[in-house]
């Protein structure tokens, strides 16, 4: 049976290691809808220009990273989607997910070491 192009992941950078980080890997394991607020769709500006823009697509690359750091060190996406719905005092009562949503650097970094020190 033929495979069309949608079908296929699409990989949208590269990590340390040899492995992409795919949209598609963490939109199977944290569904679109959380994806796209971990990601920050609608955050700054209308949700149907968010894609758009050259500055949050930049932005939005090390979000992404991050979401895929989380899904590899849980190694369970039901696990991963509860941790980043946990609210937590390492970020002042939010959620890891509101962190990454931010896309502060400061807090990126957070909701990669703690997700290390919980998985």
């Amino acid at each position: 049976m033929a495979h069309d192009a949608a079908d296929a992941p699409v990989a949208v950078a590269e990590v340390e290691s040899t492995e992409p980080v795919t949209l598609e890997e963490c939109a199977l394991a944290f569904g679109r809808d959380l994806l796209a607020y971990l990601l920050g769709a609608g955050a700054d500006q209308p949700l149907a220009t968010w894609r758009l823009e050259t500055e949050t697509a930049d932005a939005a690359w090390e979000r992404l990273r991050v979401c895929h750091h989380v899904l590899q060190t849980f190694k369970e996406p039901r696990l991963a989607r509860a941790w980043l719905r946990q609210a937590s005092p390492r970020f002042d009562g939010h959620t890891p997910a509101w962190a990454v949503r931010t896309g502060d650097p400061g807090l990126l970094a957070a909701v990669e070491s703690e997700a290390g020190c919980r998985a």
